[in-house]
């Protein structure tokens, strides 16, 4: 099991650079929440109470974009988030996560794309487990305890391997 950490933003409109490192304190890259204009991001923090519009970035250790993720929101229907790789491992892998039936409280989550499929649930305090096949690839959870320190684990099964993926969808869902 690989194992990553990172320290979570305190407010959900935080659009800072938040560095993710292995064990060893070895940087492995960042992500970051991103706003069009300062418009957007009043309009998603005024009317949208900081989910509305929802855009985050993945970078690798040198600086290269990995991730763009995107919440698209629909009138008639649930909204979905979009994750395309853009480079490193999983160069032009695209995956939709969609809400499967109506819980909000512990929702639960599909991803489909280029042949992978992975579920995730969000359980009660703060943490997202994510599942291939009925079996925990990854998990995601926050430590109230450390101030929001995020914890990642990634099990040597799991078909994505890329932390900066679980740390975004994390974030997210």
């Amino acid at each position: 099991m690989r194992s990553y950490t990172y320290q979570g933003p305190y407010m959900k409109s935080s659009t800072a650079r938040i560095n993710i490192s292995d064990l060893e304190n070895v940087n492995f890259g960042y992500i970051e929440r991103h706003f069009k204009t300062i418009f957007h991001r009043l309009f998603d923090m005024w009317v949208g109470e900081n989910k509305f519009l929802s855009n985050h970035r993945a970078f690798n250790e040198n600086g290269e974009k990995i991730i763009e993720a995107h919440k698209k929101n629909y009138i008639t229907k649930r909204s979905e988030y979009q994750f395309s790789f853009l480079g490193g491992q999983y160069n032009e892998v695209k995956l939709i996560a969609r809400q499967k039936g109506i819980d909000i409280i512990s929702p639960i989550y599909e991803i489909n794309g280029n042949d992978i499929h992975i579920t995730t649930k969000k359980e009660i305090l703060d943490c997202v487990k994510f599942y291939e096949n009925d079996k925990e690839i990854a998990s995601w959870k926050i430590s109230l305890k450390e101030k929001f320190k995020v914890h990642i684990l990634i099990e040597y099964e799991a078909t994505i391997q890329d932390p900066l993926f679980y740390a975004i969808s994390g974030q997210m869902l």
